[in-house]
């Protein structure tokens, strides 16, 4: 993008092309004047690792009309609140309006419109971001997640084609379940990795021991099923399901 048509950048903000060329960034790295952030963002190394600043650059990556009406929320959420881990690979966000998903530039974009009320979300530095309640439920509901949009709660597809077998040998005894390649120890809820599951698991964990008054069981279980309210296809979830949804919070998020 030329220097005259980039947005404007924050304080400490630096991108190749604005007033420095990448290779001049890499050595101002290197020497360690600045840091990596975001895409092809760097940040005085003088300013904080906080969430204001990585709240901020997941906004400055964002296209200018999409700047204005979005909400971060999901994997990008979580990491402004958080920090840990590596930094998205696509900015998520919630918004009312419809954009189109950006194919160029250092980071793509993935827009979600979805209901979200003012109780959940809160600025940071002016910026809208979606509160650790919020962002925990849309981890937990696939809401603002990269790899795969199916909720935790998914039944496992291996699981399913396990039990379609059985009942296929079980009707003529000279067929035997052949072995799934796909069932190893990657598999998870249906389209979903376990490993993408477990990172999604381990960002509510950290989420609510970054905030245990906000992040309680039952509040966070009300966050889930008034979102799946929300949604006419899940309305009315079965007692049942909601009963798996709070067993699976209490043994991988409240068990310690």
């Amino acid at each position: 993008m030329p220097t005259s048509l980039a947005p404007s950048l924050p304080p400490g903000f630096y991108r190749p092309g604005s007033r420095f060329s990448a290779a001049e960034l890499q050595v101002m790295d290197h020497e360690g004047a600045v840091r990596p952030l975001l895409g092809d963002l760097y940040i005085c190394s003088a300013l904080p690792d906080a969430p204001g600043p990585r709240a901020l650059a997941c906004q400055t990556l964002l296209g200018a009309g999409l700047r204005a009406h979005a909400v971060l929320c999901g994997e990008s959420a979580a990491w402004v609140h958080l920090g840990a881990g590596n930094a998205p690979t696509r900015i998520t966000v919630i918004t009312a309006g419809v954009y189109r998903r950006r194919t160029a530039g250092p980071l793509p974009w993935q827009v979600h419109q979805v209901p979200l009320g003012a109780e959940e979300q809160s600025e940071l530095q002016g910026v809208p971001v979606t509160t650790p309640l919020r962002t925990a439920a849309d981890l937990f509901l696939g809401i603002g997640t990269v790899e795969s949009r199916r909720a935790l709660d998914a039944p496992r597809a291996t699981a399913a084609r396990t039990a379609g077998a059985a009942a296929q040998s079980a009707a003529d005894p000279a067929i035997v379940p052949a072995a799934d390649p796909a069932a190893g120890p990657e598999a998870g809820p249906a389209g979903l990795s376990r490993d993408s599951s477990a990172q999604r698991w381990a960002a509510i964990r950290r989420l609510r021991l970054a905030n245990p008054e906000q992040l309680q069981l039952k509040a966070l279980l009300r966050q889930i099923t008034a979102q799946l309210e929300r949604r006419p296809r899940e309305a009315g979830a079965t007692n049942r399901r909601l009963d798996r949804i709070e067993a699976l919070l209490s043994t991988r998020v409240f068990h310690g």
